[in-house]
């Protein structure tokens, strides 16, 4: 085990464009979760760092019991962090064997962390089912707000033109670069 900060960094867990997400134990507590850290460490660019920071703060303000909360963050050696509640039963697309009731019931609380998000003024676009965690027990934890929007912002972090999200499940106004145009319906299209 590799420590950081006040972590055991115990198995890698994911690897994305932005972050790596880590199985980690609080040393303090022992408590277990998930520590995601910036990819390219104390090497960051400022807008990977703004973008980091931007994630963090956005999933940690959404508090519904189907959004994976947020527990802790900061910077350690130069190198941005932050927890989170782990949920280890694989994601969504581990639900392929459940029955059709439990599969509805399953989105239908994704609808709603979405819609709660939405609410708040907050597009995720980025839908997918390996941004929707599992716990053990198969409940179903929206993740990954690396590319959040937020509605009333004026500040752009992408340029008109680029595409943001994962093909397969973009809208046609994501895939087709309008930014500017994506809001609830688009990510309500993904889930979809």
């Amino acid at each position: 085990m590799q420590q950081f900060a006040d972590y055991w960094l115990e198995a890698e867990l994911a690897r994305g464009g932005m972050g790596v997400v880590y199985r980690a134990r609080h040393m303090h507590t022992g408590r277990p979760c998930a520590l995601k850290l910036v990819l390219s460490g104390n090497r960051a660019t400022a807008a990977q760092i703004h973008r980091f920071q931007r994630e963090a703060l956005a999933q940690a303000s959404l508090n519904h019991p189907n959004i994976l909360r947020i527990f802790d963050g900061g910077e350690f050696n130069g190198n941005l962090y932050f927890s989170m509640e782990l949920a280890e039963g694989g994601d969504l697309s581990n639900a392929l064997e459940w029955t059709l009731p439990r599969k509805v019931e399953a989105i239908m609380k994704v609808a709603r962390a979405l819609g709660f998000a939405h609410e708040q003024g907050y597009v995720h676009r980025d839908i997918k089912p390996a941004n929707v965690l599992l716990t053990p027990e198969g409940e179903p934890k929206l993740t990954d707000f690396g590319l959040i929007k937020h509605l009333d912002s004026t500040t752009m972090l992408t340029q008109e033109g680029a595409l943001m999200g994962t093909p397969f499940y973009m809208s046609p106004e994501q895939a087709r670069g309008q930014g500017s145009t994506v809001g609830p319906t688009s990510d309500v299209f993904s889930l979809g």
